[in-house]
C-alpha cells in the first residue's frame, strides 16, 4: 500500500515536472517567434512555427504577430502569418494585394468580385493606406481612378503607430519620401494636420527624416505652417526632447531654415497686447 502511494505521489511530480517544462519551452518558443517577427527573419518564424510556436502570441504591450509584423518595411512575413492562419484583424484580399503590390489581383477583386475599395481594417487602415505604406504606386493609381480619397484619413485608433491623420502621414510613419512627389501629382495635400493637429513636415523634422522633409518642401508644404500649440512648425520641433538621432534632426532643422523656417510664437500675447 505504501509502495503504491509512493509511485502515485513521484509519478504525479513527475507529470507536474513535465508539463511545467513543456510550458517554459513554449514559453520560450513563443518570445524567440515574436523576436523573429520584429526582426523580420522569416525563416525562424517559419520554423518555430513548425515547432509548435503560438500563431497567436502577443509581445509585452499586447500586440499580436500581425500587427508586429506589419511594421516592418516589407509585408512578407506579415502575408506569410495570415496565410498560416493568424487574426487578421478585418485585413481582406484587397488590402493582401495592394500590400503586395498585386495590380491584377487588385483588378480582379474590384472588378470581377466587387469587393469594395473603401473597406477597412480593425485597425481603420484601407487597401489605399497599405499601398501607400509600402509604396505600391501602380495600386495608389489605380485606387485613385476608382473613387479612393487620396486624403483619406485615419483615425488615431490605428495599429500603434505615434500619430494618425492622412495618406501623407504614412510616407513620414514607414520613411518613403520617393512617395510624397507621386502622391502631390496625383493630388495629395502634403499640409494635411495629424488628429492632434501637427503636419507631415512636423513629424518629419521630429524623427530626424531628412529625405523625407526635402520632398515635403519640394512638394510644397509650408515651413512655417502653425501648429495646434500656436507654434511654427521649426519653434515646435525645438520644445521637444531629443531623439535617439539628434544629428539627424538637427540636419532637418538645417533643412527648414534654409528654406525660410522661422521661429514663430502665437501661444503668447503680443507685447502691448494686454495693455
Amino acid at each position: 500500500m505504501f509502495t503504491q502511494h509512493f509511485l502515485l505521489k513521484w509519478t504525479i511530480i513527475a507529470l507536474c515536472l513535465q508539463l511545467s517544462i513543456f510550458a517554459v519551452l513554449g514559453e520560450d518558443r513563443n518570445s524567440q517567434l515574436i523576436k523573429a517577427v520584429q526582426h523580420g527573419d522569416r525563416s525562424k518564424v517559419e520554423s518555430l512555427l513548425h515547432a509548435g510556436a503560438d500563431i497567436n502570441a502577443k509581445n509585452a504591450d499586447g500586440y499580436d504577430l500581425v500587427a508586429l509584423a506589419l511594421d516592418l518595411p516589407t509585408p512578407d512575413i506579415a502575408v506569410y502569418l495570415l496565410r498560416q492562419g493568424a487574426p487578421a484583424h478585418g485585413i481582406n484580399p484587397l488590402m493582401v494585394a495592394a500590400m503586395t503590390g498585386n495590380i491584377e489581383q487588385v483588378k480582379q477583386l474590384v472588378e470581377q468580385e466587387g469587393t469594395k475599395v473603401n473597406v477597412r481594417d480593425e485597425w481603420d487602415n484601407s487597401a489605399m493606406s497599405y499601398a501607400v505604406q509600402y509604396g505600391r504606386k501602380k495600386i495608389v493609381d489605380y485606387l485613385v481612378r476608382h473613387d479612393v480619397d487620396i486624403n483619406e484619413r485615419t483615425p488615431q485608433t490605428s495599429r500603434n503607430r505615434p500619430y494618425s491623420g492622412s495618406t501623407v502621414l504614412f510616407c513620414v510613419s514607414d520613411d518613403h519620401p520617393e512617395m510624397v512627389a507621386f502622391l502631390k501629382s496625383r493630388g495629395i495635400n502634403v499640409e494635411h494636420e495629424d488628429d492632434a493637429g501637427f503636419p507631415a513636415l512636423y513629424w518629419a523634422t521630429l524623427r530626424g527624416q531628412p529625405k523625407v522633409v526635402h520632398a515635403l518642401i519640394d512638394a510644397g508644404a509650408d515651413v512655417n505652417q502653425i501648429c495646434a500649440n500656436s507654434r511654427s512648425i521649426l519653434s515646435s520641433v525645438l520644445m521637444e526632447p531629443q531623439n535617439d538621432n539628434p544629428d539627424a534632426r538637427q540636419r532637418c532643422i538645417q533643412i527648414l531654415k534654409k528654406a525660410g523656417a522661422k521661429l514663430i510664437d502665437r501661444s503668447r500675447p503680443a507685447p502691448g497686447a494686454m495693455d
